[in-house]
């Protein structure tokens, strides 16, 4: 439980410091974009109970920070943390690779998502060629960017990952 204390804490932090970072490669919610990283760090480290708990607190707290939609947060979390942590048994020995391929599928499998529920919600059906460009340019920075993370997110996190655990394969399963 302590994990996913940690988890929802750390996910808070990005959201209250978005506003004060600088933009990146023209994008204003950078920092708020590395969130599927801290899903797929999420269902890859952490056991079954505090990723549940992460997973509804989280997606609450990401419902009522954004207001895009209400009730698709934890659903978008799910969603995405299910994709990732049933690929378990395929990630037992993950490198530098390893890390750029989770953060690049699990980003745009998120950031789809996302907008996929947004235009469900409000009604409209457009998706062009430059939102795709959009979703894939933000996937391919955090393919970039996840393998540092995911060596922060374990310092970071630490206390919240038990001993046997942090000895063991990077993929709790």
């Amino acid at each position: 439980m302590k994990a996913a204390g940690l988890l929802t804490l750390l996910y808070l932090i990005m959201a209250f410091t978005q506003p004060f970072m600088p933009s990146i490669f023209g994008h204003q919610n950078w920092l708020i974009g590395f969130t599927p990283i801290l899903l797929a760090y999420a269902a890859l480290r952490t056991k079954d109970l505090p990723l549940v708990v992460f997973v509804l607190a989280g997606g609450l707290v990401h419902d009522l920070l954004l207001l895009h939609y209400f009730g698709f947060g934890p659903l978008l979390w799910g969603c995405t943390i299910f994709v990732i942590s049933s690929q378990r048994p395929w990630l037992q020995d993950s490198g530098l690779v390893m890390f750029s391929i989770i953060g690049f599928v699990s980003s745009f499998l998120y950031f789809s998502m996302d907008r996929l529920f947004y235009l469900l919600y409000i009604g409209f059906w457009s998706w062009d060629l430059e939102l795709s460009f959009s979703l894939l340019t933000l996937a391919l920075m955090n393919a970039v960017f996840s393998p540092l993370l995911f060596f922060l997110f374990d310092v970071i996190l630490k206390r919240g990952i038990s001993e046997p655990h942090r000895r063991s394969r990077y993929v709790y399963g």
